[in-house]
């Protein structure tokens, strides 16, 4: 109804959510309700190399809480597993007919424009270009970054000893709950800001969380290498390693804590696991408690 009432040339749906339902799981009910009231659809993706994925997936599903394995059982199940890497791996599933007919595809590289622009007026460019093809009023005031401003974002990085304080408390809450109960009860993000809290209250100030390895690295790019390069070569008619190269192997030290974790280092994450995880623990049984019988 808010849609509706207002005038717009053009309306933007930005979430992680509905790019796993659009993109992987192929349901477009939300698609084809805006394509019979008379827009054009385009459809965006960001892509990452393999490793960097994974990466930012699992640090955002263990800050959350909702995963618990090692980063090395995270890659193997996803990546590595007997019968190949998971459906989210699988980019040419991206390229599928009933996407290709949803709408326009538009497919970016996500650390090119991080390098290049930023990924916000990355977006933004796209935006103004999608604009003028499609003879839109605003192709002649060009929208700025400023017009898009994003609220904060969900899945903002973190590091390795909030990583393992995370894992731990997730490692808890998950023998004591189905993972889909724990989604329905849980307010991730409270909890990953209360683990943030508690680390800046220590005086610690984080690099950003890696789990790679050589090794592990360059086994994910192999099993994928195929499926990459077909995919690149469909889409930009370059392959995969000119649109990602690979990282120098100086680069893949992990800093995970069951790699690369100090005594002093895990004698902190226990205090903070020690200080903090009843509390999200109380948090979570409360909320499980409330729900309907129908949400659990």
């Amino acid at each position: 109804m808010e849609l509706a009432a207002r005038r717009h040339d053009v309306l933007i749906l930005s979430s992680e959510a509905i790019s796993g339902i659009v993109f992987y799981h192929y349901r477009l009910k939300l698609v084809e309700h805006f394509r019979q009231r008379g827009y054009a659809i385009h459809l965006v993706l960001y892509l990452r190399d393999s490793p960097e994925f994974l990466n930012a997936a699992y640090q955002q599903n263990t800050r959350m809480m909702r995963e618990a394995r090692s980063f090395h059982d995270y890659v193997a199940f996803t990546a590595l597993g007997s019968g190949g890497p998971r459906p989210v791996l699988r980019l040419t599933g991206r390229l599928d007919d009933r996407l290709r007919a949803a709408g326009r595809l538009h497919f970016r590289p996500y650390d090119a424009a991080l390098r290049e622009k930023g990924i916000e007026q990355d977006f933004v460019d796209l935006l103004n270009t999608v604009c003028r093809d499609e003879g839109t009023a605003t192709a002649d005031a060009p929208l700025s970054v400023r017009d898009v401003a994003t609220p904060r974002r969900l899945n903002e990085g973190c590091g390795p000893l909030q990583i393992e304080v995370s894992r731990r408390i997730a490692a808890a809450l998950l023998e004591r709950y189905p993972r889909r109960l724990l989604v329905q009860a849980s307010h991730g993000q409270s909890h990953a800001d209360q683990v943030a809290r508690g680390i800046r209250r220590a005086g610690i100030r984080e690099p950003s969380y890696w789990g790679f390895g050589p090794e592990l690295y360059h086994r994910v790019r192999e099993a994928l290498a195929e499926e990459n390069e077909r995919f690149a070569q469909a889409v930009w008619e370059r392959s995969w390693d000119a649109i990602f190269p690979p990282r120098p192997d100086e680069r893949l030290v992990s800093n995970d804590l069951v790699d690369a974790g100090t005594d002093e280092m895990r004698a902190l994450a226990d205090r903070l696991h020690a200080r903090i995880a009843p509390s999200i623990e109380a948090k979570v049984a409360r909320r499980v408690a409330r729900l309907k019988p129908s949400e659990r």
